[in-house]
C-alpha cells in the first residue's frame, strides 16, 4: 500500500516540478524583428489570491491581458492602459498556476502566476 502510495506521490511531484520549468521564466515571442524585447512589466502579488496588479512602462501605451490555465484555455481577457496599476479580478479563478500574456504592438510576454487562497 505505501508502494503504490509513494508512487502517486513521485508522479505528482514530477508533474509539478516539469510545470514549475516550462513556465519558470518569462518569455518574448511574436515577430520581434527589429523591435527590442517589451520594457519592464510588473505583475504582484504573485502568488495572488483576489486581485493582481498589472503595472506597465509609459512608454508601452496599450496592450491586451490573457490569463490561461496549463490547458490553455482563455479564462481571463481584457485591455489594459498605461499611467496606472491596472487591477485585474481573479474571483473567478480557483487555485492553480497560470499563464499571463500581455501583448502590445506585435510583441507577446509571458509570465507565470499562482493563484493561492
Amino acid at each position: 500500500m505505501n508502494l503504490a502510495l509513494n508512487s502517486i506521490t513521485t508522479k505528482k511531484l514530477a508533474l509539478c516540478l516539469l510545470l514549475s520549468m516550462a513556465f519558470s521564466s518569462f518569455a518574448f515571442t511574436g515577430n520581434d524583428e527589429g523591435k527590442l524585447p517589451l520594457p519592464e512589466i510588473k505583475l504582484f502579488p504573485n502568488p495572488a489570491s483576489q486581485v493582481l496588479n498589472v503595472q506597465l512602462p509609459a512608454s508601452v501605451g496599450e496592450a491586451e491581458l490573457t490569463i490561461s490555465n496549463m490547458f490553455g484555455q482563455d479564462l481571463v481577457k481584457t485591455r489594459i492602459i498605461t499611467g496606472a496599476i491596472f487591477a485585474v479580478n481573479l474571483d473567478n479563478l480557483i487555485d492553480g498556476m497560470y499563464l499571463v500574456s500581455i501583448t502590445t504592438d506585435g510583441r507577446t510576454a509571458k509570465y507565470k502566476l499562482v493563484v493561492r487562497r
